[in-house]
């Protein structure tokens, strides 16, 4: 097992759905843990934005999500 990789995404969807697409092409990515931070919406204007970026990482395979303070921890094995 490698280091495990983390991260922290916010409300940026497609940045998001980029980084996701580029561990998935890297060969190393197997041997390593993937965890997602999701922070709660800081304000109303951000609310959409936060949840379509955690409506993507839900449907990430393999993962368990916990929940605490408003922010989302999802930990994965790919």
């Amino acid at each position: 097992m490698l280091a495990p990789i983390v991260l922290f995404v916010y409300n940026r969807l497609a940045h998001t759905q980029k980084v996701i697409q580029s561990l998935a092409q890297n060969t190393l990515s197997p041997q390593s843990d993937l965890i997602i931070y999701s922070d709660a919406p800081k304000n109303a204007e951000s609310t959409e934005q936060v949840l379509a970026v955690r409506a993507y990482i839900a449907s990430l395979r393999e993962c368990i999500i916990t929940q605490g303070g408003g922010a989302i921890q999802k930990y994965c094995h790919y």
